[in-house]
């Protein structure tokens, strides 16, 4: 049976290889493992992915050609080093011996090897690299954020993008009573009545999870219509698009938005957008308007806590203002 290790590097190989993750064969990978280990190998892979900009940064000083190295070897290389960095449960010896284990070569074993006990012994501070490394984003993600005209402070979007996302549900009090003596533990929303999952207990009970904006917006009286677009809101999630976003996405995207909404038969809704490009959001709104649709106002809390920043098309949210990045307007046809 494969390891946790085995596994999340398999997963890292298919996604340099294909650009994308094969999220049944990760299903199917997990099935085989303790729930332990399932949430090890998950935390590997994506914490992997999440740090990936850090990481290459810092495996750069070692490496003369890196881009030369066989993909899995980079790989391990990766894993490594994260756990070296991000996971105080993993010994060092532990992280390096189980790395170079990943290896079948001998030559990459020993330069693996090396290279991991080096970064042992040379640590990087942190806190004195440039926002973009040290929030591990691209470089040019963090310049484009930056320059937004609504982006009061970038540094709580940039954490939100690298911290894991939470599960959040609706759960009667009876339930809710239920599970936490079997042991989960939930924290309540500032938002709404939803919960937070902090911990999980015993059992793998059927629960709805939500995404928080959605189901606010879904308490309100009016329709309401949700798009992913570029998915910039959604990097927690999804942290491989910290390697496969580009540029040129949001200015693809809203033109696959512009049609997708031009269908809407609604003559009015809610639109939620869970990207805050300004061409997905401003120039979106701005063609829409061209093609007979205009922004009416709203109340922006939502009669909830939330707090936006707001336009005169419609209104953002970053956290911890709202529960995640997003933007919502309210459109009418004419």
């Amino acid at each position: 049976m494969k390891g946790s290790r085995e596994i999340a590097l398999e997963i890292l190989n298919y996604f340099d290889k294909n650009g994308y993750i094969p999220s049944k064969k990760v299903e199917i990978a997990l099935s085989t493992l303790s729930f332990e280990a399932r949430k090890f190998t998950v935390n590997l892979y994506l914490g992997t992915l999440r740090k990936r900009v850090l990481i290459d940064h810092i495996l750069k000083e070692y490496l003369k050609k890196p881009d030369k190295l066989p993909v899995a070897v980079r790989n391990v290389l990766r894993l490594g080093v994260f756990q070296l960095y991000f996971l105080n449960a993993v010994p060092e010896y532990a992280a390096i011996k189980e790395s170079v284990e990943l290896v079948g070569v001998r030559t990459f074993r020993n330069l693996v090897n090396a290279v991991l006990r080096k970064i042992t012994k040379e640590r990087v501070d942190l806190s004195g690299l440039p926002l973009w490394l040290r929030y591990s984003h691209p470089q040019w993600l963090v310049n484009y954020i930056e320059k937004l005209p609504y982006m009061r402070d970038i540094r709580p979007v940039l954490e939100y993008n690298q911290a894991p996302p939470m599960e959040t549900y609706v759960v009667d009090p009876q339930m809710l009573t239920e599970l936490e003596e079997r042991g989960f533990i939930f924290a309540g929303s500032d938002f709404s009545d939803a919960v937070l999952l902090v911990e999980r207990g015993i059992g793998a009970p059927k629960l709805h999870r939500i995404d928080e904006m959605e189901y606010i917006l879904k308490g309100m009286k009016e329709k309401m219509v949700k798009k992913a677009g570029s998915a910039l809101s959604l990097l927690n999630e999804r942290p491989w698009l910290f390697s496969t976003l580009k540029r040129e996405s949001f200015s693809n995207s809203k033109e696959q938005l512009l049609r997708e909404i031009m269908e809407i038969d609604t003559k009015d809704f809610f639109l939620l957008l869970e990207t805050y490009s300004l061409e997905e959001t401003h120039d979106l709104v701005l063609e829409l308007a061209e093609n007979g649709y205009e922004y009416v106002n709203f109340d922006s809390t939502l009669g909830k806590d939330l707090r936006g920043t707001e336009q005169d098309y419609g209104v953002y949210y970053f956290p911890p203002d709202a529960p995640k990045p997003c933007f919502i307007t309210y459109l009418k046809k004419r």
